[in-house]
Formats: C-alpha cells, structure tokens, sequence
C-alpha cells in the first residue's frame, strides 16, 4: 500500500480553508490562534498516539508559517526527530513524477496525449486489448489498465546489504517477501513485469477494461511514468529528476537512495516497537524518495505557487496548470484533486505521511511519520491522528 485512499478523502472533506474563517468548527479545535497554542495542540495529539515521530510544515498565503517536529527519530537511542530528519515520503514521490512529466512535456519530448508505445522501446500490450492506445495521461490517473499484481508486487522490495536479517521485523519482512538482494533497477524491472518473456509477466498484471474507462491505482505503472520521462529524456530518472526539480527548489537533502555517510540523518522506520531494517525498491520512483521537512517545505510552497500561478522556477505557468488540472476520477498529473484542494497520502512499511493544499487560499501542511499503516488497526490509528492533526492546522489558519 503506498496511498491511503481513505484518508485522501477524509482530507479532501476536512480541509477547505475556502475563506480564512469558517462556520462548522466540527474539524476545528478552539483557542488555537498562534504558534505556541498550535504547538502545543500537536503536542497532545503526539503524545496520545503510537506514533514514535513526525515533523509538520504549515504554509499559509503561500509562506512557511508553522514548522516543528515532535518525538523520536529512533528510540532506541533518543535520537529526536527535527526538521532536518529524512525519510521515504511513499506515494508522495509520484507527485514528483509529475513534476518530472511536466517538464518533459515542456522540453517538446512527448505531450499527455503521446501513446506509450511511441516513446518506450518495445511496445507493452494489455493482452486483453491489444489493440488499445495507452496514452501517458491514462498512466498519471490512474487508468491505463496496467496494475499491481499483488503476487508479486512486495518482490519489488528488497532489504539494503549489510542490515541485520535476524531482528524480528526484518524477519517479518521476509515473511512477506521482501528479501535482502541487491538492486535490479528500474529498467529490468519494467522488462520483467509488462513483457511476456519477463520473470513477472502476467495476465495479472493488467485489468479487464480499456484504457480512461476504469481507475486502479497503480505503482508500478506510475514506475512506467518515470520510465518514459527516463527513455525520452536519455537521463536516468533520478538525474532527471534532480537536475529539473530537485535542484531548481535547492532540494539538497534529497535522494532516492540512503547516503552512506549520512545515516544519521535518516528516521528509523518502525511496526509497532520493531525498528525495520533500511529497504528500497526496484520500483523506487512510486515511494522511494526520501526527503526532511525543510526540503519537502520548498516543494510544497513552490506547488502551491505554482497551483495560483505565480510560480515559474520549475517551468512556465501554462505547465503548472497543466499539472493541477483535473481529468478524470479526481486526479490530474498524480495528484488527488476535488474543490481546489489538492493532495496525496504515502504508506510503506514503517512511514505513513500526507500533502495537501487549496488552490484558491495558498494554505496547505504535510505530515511525515515513521509510522506503519500496513494493517487495518495501524491504519485507522494514523487515519484518527491525521484527522486531529489537519482539525488543529485547520483552526490555526482560520485565525
């Protein structure tokens, strides 16, 4: 699971910040006017979780307003998580995706409309439907009738050489698939999933509909996303990536890969009390970029910009509307949209974060916790905090 989609709609229903003052104080907790008032709401709601840690970034009319951590980045050795901790962002990562289309659209490499086939080397077939056109914008929400085959999809993972296979959650990880190897990249991965002499190939691996008539939320797909800006562009994906989005937003602190010489700096990623050993994934550009909240706080302000028109730094204005507007089921280039909100959750193993923004008021927070959803109580339990955490945000800016 790498998107939460039932707290994407709780948040698309919670937080609307259509004026700076609202009627229904339902999601709105009283006497949260200030910065130490709402820093010690979030302080409450952290110390009546399980969460181990998290971070918050506010932006209000388009400007950082809030920013603060709460708890540990790993308890074992009271390590506290700070605004400078860095850890896997799940699904948050395909919104960087778009970025990275978008730019290529505006590079003249392809447009959302180009059929797949047109870009990739080889050409990928939904058996099927042989004959369906799979366009680049069916890949971006969500219904290009390739999808997760959940047989085969925590194979993808793989635990980093060097971490401790024995620990208990390590244990459980391999129980679930996720083995220590090393790394097969994104391009074999393609190869072995959406090609009928690869080791992942399935009928399984596609959906019984064709192409912009069914939703199914894809990983891998998204992947594919990636893996077209990476053939178009002739650039390895991660260099694409920062050469066009990271580095334009001075996000120096972050990567898809762990830093050797940096490990410090990144959060322990827990189930319940078990810390999880370090892991990546072959399909690393749906979940797999790790970031700390002073970063994640220039891409947020720049997307939010960007969304009222007074960004240019990643590409021109035409673009950012390209990437903000809405399609089908609710999505544009990645994103979930409904309202003038824009959002999108994350979940992995031992991480559970949330983005989510309006257009029309330029406010918008994010949430990053190295805490795991992957069960249905886990879930509910982020899903309950997340809830308390945008009812808190949502009173602060209404002041």
């Amino acid at each position: 699971m790498r998107t939460n989609i039932k707290l994407v709609v709780a948040l698309l229903t919670i937080f609307s910040f259509t004026s700076c003052s609202s009627d229904d104080d339902s999601n709105n907790p009283p006497n949260i006017t200030n910065e130490e008032s709402l820093n010690q709401a979030l302080q409450a709601i952290y110390n009546n979780s399980d969460i181990k840690g998290f971070a918050i970034g506010v932006v209000k009319n388009g400007e950082t307003t809030y920013q603060h951590s709460f708890g540990f980045q790993n308890v074992e050795n009271s390590i506290a998580y700070t605004n400078q901790t860095r850890q896997p962002l799940g699904s948050i990562s395909k919104t960087f995706i778009g970025a990275a289309l978008v730019k290529g659209v505006s590079l003249g490499y392809y447009t959302l409309d180009t059929p797949i086939n047109d870009v990739l080397p080889s050409p990928i077939v939904n058996p099927n439907y042989p004959d369906d056109v799979i366009k680049i914008k069916h890949l971006v929400n969500h219904t290009s009738g390739l999808v997760d085959n959940e047989d085969t999809i925590m194979g993808t993972y793989y635990i980093l050489a060097g971490e401790n296979t024995a620990s208990p959650a390590a244990m459980m990880m391999q129980d679930a698939g996720i083995m220590q190897r090393e790394p097969q990249g994104l391009e074999a991965l393609i190869n072995a999933y959406y090609y009928p002499t690869g080791d992942l190939y399935s009928t399984d691996n596609f959906t019984n509909s064709i192409a912009g008539t069914q939703y199914s939320y894809s990983n891998i797909a998204s992947s594919l996303a990636a893996y077209i800006v990476q053939v178009a562009s002739g650039m390895q994906y991660e260099d694409f990536l920062s050469q066009y989005v990271l580095t334009p937003l001075q996000m120096t602190h972050t990567g898809f890969d762990y830093n050797p010489s940096e490990l410090s700096s990144y959060s322990t990623l827990y189930y319940d009390d078990y810390a999880l050993p370090l892991y990546n994934s072959d399909s690393y550009p749906d979940g797999f970029l790790k970031t700390s909240s002073d970063d994640l706080m220039k891409y947020l302000k720049d997307m939010i910009k960007g969304s009222m028109g007074n960004s240019e730094l990643l590409f021109s204005a035409e673009y950012y509307d390209m990437l903000f507007a809405e399609d089908a089921f609710n999505h544009s280039v990645f994103w979930s949209t409904g309202d003038n909100i824009v959002t999108h959750s994350g979940s992995d193993p031992g991480l559970s974060c949330d983005l989510v923004f309006n257009k029309d008021t330029g406010s918008g927070f994010f949430i990053l916790t190295n805490y795991d959803s992957s069960t249905d109580e886990h879930e509910n339990h982020f899903i309950s905090v997340a809830t308390q955490v945008t009812g808190a945000v949502n009173a602060y800016l209404s002041n």
